[in-house]
């Protein structure tokens, strides 16, 4: 099942978990920014120390350094070739989007479906207030509906579970502010081939609105 896709929504809408979710079940490679850049960082390259000077002055990594970043890792996983991917949480502004355009040009792949995942900011807050993540993988959980198996203790790697310091509802709110500013945009930008489902619901039901719509997108 290869596959090339892109996930849209506001931060806590659930595309990251749905992301993982398409992975565990067909194979499909989730490509989170958040974790490509800890990657770098870690291997201590001369882009991986650029990249943690940025982040430790908390400034942006640059559009053409992330960019960079994405088409290595298209270029050399082999199972990306094999399986496709799920892009999750990139590109976040239109000038993104089109430096994503040349890049999948130049490795011969192109966007079969764009899922939008609606939801509204209360429930967002909610749900980000609850999120659970792990220190290690990142695999995430919530305290509502979504627990690990043994408390505070991840089910995939048995790294530590936690709320992360930042998920404060300030910060929620000011992390949806720019994103209804910088990434909404991308609606209009991918409008041709977009899907839009309703981000409120089960996990378990999102998932199976996400199943069968991108499947008949796809196939159609």
């Amino acid at each position: 099942m290869k596959k090339f896709l892109l996930f849209l929504g506001a931060p806590g809408s659930g595309k990251g978990t749905q992301a993982q979710k398409l992975q565990n079940k067909y194979g499909i490679c989730q490509i989170s920014t958040g974790d490509l850049l800890r990657e770098v960082i870690a291997r201590k390259t001369d882009l991986g120390k650029k990249v943690a000077n940025y982040v430790h002055n908390g400034e942006l990594v640059p559009d053409e350094v992330i960019v960079e970043i994405v088409k290595d890792k298209l270029a050399q996983d082999k199972d990306i070739k094999e399986n496709g991917f799920i892009l999750d949480g990139f590109p976040r502004t239109v000038r993104q989007a089109d430096l994503l355009r040349k890049v999948l040009q130049d490795n011969n792949m192109q966007l079969e479906a764009v899922v939008f995942f609606e939801i509204d900011l209360e429930t967002i807050v909610k749900r980000i207030l609850g999120r659970l993540t792990c220190a290690k993988c990142g695999k995430i959980y919530n305290s509502y509906n979504n627990l690990p198996a043994q408390e505070g203790q991840c089910d995939v790697c048995g790294g530590k579970v936690a709320r992360r310091v930042d998920d404060t509802e300030e910060k929620i709110r000011k992390r949806f502010s720019i994103y209804k500013e910088q990434t909404e945009p991308l609606l209009g930008y991918y409008e041709d081939s977009l899907i839009k489902i309703a981000g409120d619901k089960d996990l378990n039901a999102i998932f199976e609105d996400l199943e069968e719509i991108v499947s008949a997108k796809i196939n159609a």
